[in-house]
């Protein structure tokens, strides 16, 4: 008898460069949690529906919406910017990377969502963050999803 469990696992990275003198650190990395619209659209591809993929990034203020499966989408939504980046980065990891300018999303950043589109759209996953941004840094959100077997999970 075969068994195989296998599912999603993502991680989030956020990157800040220091526009003034170049220098770049890593002001966050951890994991995200997916949330119940990457799972049934998923399904849905599976049994031949269509479906769009995750191709925006958006930030926000707001914490109640990052420890949910059940969220749909940020709880204060700042700004959402289209990803830049889209690659398979092996066979089983896909990469989204939006980068925010100085002159955006400047503030304390407490969550992020993976979305299918600009307005109205399907979430896919979200992350509690911690990361103040200001005009002198611009900030890159790398997004990974990855399938998974077995103990990896």
């Amino acid at each position: 008898m075969f068994t195989d469990v296998f599912g999603l696992k993502g991680r989030v990275v956020v990157t800040m460069k220091d526009v003034r003198d170049g220098r770049e650190w890593t002001a966050w990395d951890d994991h995200n949690l997916i949330v119940g619209s990457l799972r049934t659209g998923w399904v849905g591809w599976l049994t031949g529906s269509s479906w769009n993929p995750p191709s925006w990034i958006g930030i926000g203020t707001g914490t109640a919406s990052a420890t949910s499966q059940s969220a749909s989408g940020l709880q204060f939504e700042t700004v959402r910017q289209s990803a830049t980046v889209r690659e398979n980065l092996s066979l089983y990891t896909a990469k989204y990377v939006t980068t925010y300018g100085t002159t955006v999303g400047n503030g304390t950043i407490r969550e992020a969502g993976l979305f299918n589109a600009s307005g109205v759209a399907s979430m896919f996953a979200i992350a509690q963050l911690n990361v103040v941004k200001n005009s002198s840094n611009a900030m890159s959100v790398t997004w990974f999803l990855a399938v998974m077997s077995g103990s990896a999970l």
